[in-house]
């Protein structure tokens, strides 16, 4: 289960904005947006290599993740979301 601190909301679309110029991202949603801290569980083999201060995108919607390095402004990995119908975890795969 992936519960990291949420970026204040100034950042958001600063964050959006820099993703965008290195990729196409889903335009029918807002994403979810958190920081990696020294406090994110890194059991979930997406994040697990994750630096403090990554950035993780969340679109439930279009069921995508995007971990981003705002200080290289470099998309680290992209992947699809999972969900497990049984609960309310969201499991991120590692492709």
């Amino acid at each position: 289960v992936i519960k990291p601190r949420l970026v204040a909301p100034s950042q958001d679309l600063d964050t959006v904005s820099n993703i965008q110029k290195l990729m196409r991202v889903p335009q029918d949603e807002q994403p979810q947006i958190y920081t990696i801290t020294e406090n994110t569980p890194r059991n979930q083999g997406f994040i697990r290599e994750a630096k403090n201060g990554d950035i993780l995108l969340i679109y439930l919607k279009n069921q995508k993740a995007i971990l981003y390095d705002h200080v290289k402004n470099q998309i680290i990995k992209i992947g699809p979301l999972n969900f497990s119908s049984s609960s309310a975890e969201l499991n991120l795969n590692n492709k």
